[in-house]
């Protein structure tokens, strides 16, 4: 087997700068953390609470963003300044 020497690598792109392999996936996933706020802002809007701060942890699971939300069923056992627990 022998390398192709008219091949170069463009100098342009050296490997120190090229990204990790996991950078990409660990974005993503920070992405749909922060689209799954921004719909709980978008509930607590339409409930009439407004654009008032709360905490939502990682992980976000169903249970703890339908308690954020305080829309009428989730008002009627929870209070409106609830704050959920962050896990550990």
């Amino acid at each position: 087997m022998a390398l192709n020497s008219r091949r170069r690598r463009p100098s342009s792109c050296p490997p120190q700068l090229t990204q990790a392999v996991g950078e990409p996936p660990f974005h993503l996933g920070a992405s749909v953390f922060f689209a799954l706020k921004a719909a709980v802002y978008a509930a607590r809007r339409a409930s009439g609470l407004g654009d008032a701060w709360f905490r939502l942890g990682v992980p976000a699971p169903p249970e703890r963003r339908r308690m954020v939300c305080a829309d009428k069923i989730a008002a009627a056992h929870v209070p409106p300044d609830f704050k959920a627990k962050i896990s550990c």
